[in-house]
């Protein structure tokens, strides 16, 4: 287990340096900046893939979001994610919040091995003809002690390394990144593998409970 987390690490750090790169090198980069004390500025590049469908232009986002206490505002952990953003079109398109299993597994996996623009294999990266990216927009997300998710301060950790917690955390990014990126108006879906389909489930009762 410990062997592969590092693999996962070591393959994370290649996504974040690599993997938002395309064929030819982005075609700009920019920063969404804080909105309020604790957020962390958002990278923005250009890219466009080859899929099946033809090629699709789009926008990717790295960086971390925080997990704020309800009440006080505080945070109390960041999530990191990789978003990509459709902008061939310009028709309203479904946002897709995606996760790995685990629960203590990162989102790599899903991202380059199956949905994500650009898949992984004994090559380097290369096009993903049959990404997700073709039919909604996507939001890979960490949770909070893996990838680059942390908590705020190590005592806090244990808010989020529990069923109810996991749950929790996740409903608050997804309604973080809506806010940050103004994406309230597009139809929301969940997916996850393993036990992110568990994690669907409880984050989908908070979401629908909080209207």
């Amino acid at each position: 287990m410990l062997r592969r987390n590092a693999l996962y690490r070591a393959l994370a750090l290649t996504l974040v340096c690599g993997l938002l790169d395309s064929i030819v090198a982005p075609a700009a980069v920019a920063e969404v900046p804080p909105l309020a004390s604790g957020d962390e500025t958002i990278v923005v590049t250009a890219h466009q893939v080859k899929t099946a469908k033809g090629v699709l232009k789009y926008e990717a986002r790295a960086g971390r979001l925080p997990i704020r206490n309800d009440e006080s505002g505080e945070v109390r952990g960041y999530i990191f994610f990789v978003a990509y953003v459709e902008k061939t079109t310009g028709a309203p398109r479904p946002l897709t919040f995606i996760w790995n299993g685990g629960p203590t597994s990162n989102s790599l996996l899903v991202h380059t091995e199956m949905f994500g623009p650009r898949r992984l294999d004994h090559a380097g990266f290369v096009d993903n003809a049959e990404t997700l990216l073709a039919t909604s927009d996507l939001v890979f997300m960490d949770p909070v002690g893996t990838g680059f998710s942390r908590p705020a301060r190590p005592e806090y950790d244990r808010e989020f390394l529990s069923t109810l917690g996991d749950f929790a955390a996740t409903a608050e990014f997804i309604r973080a990144y809506r806010a940050r990126f103004h994406s309230g108006h597009q139809p929301l879906f969940l997916a996850g593998e393993s036990y992110g389909t568990w994690r669907v489930n409880g984050a989908t009762e908070i979401l629908v409970g909080r209207g």
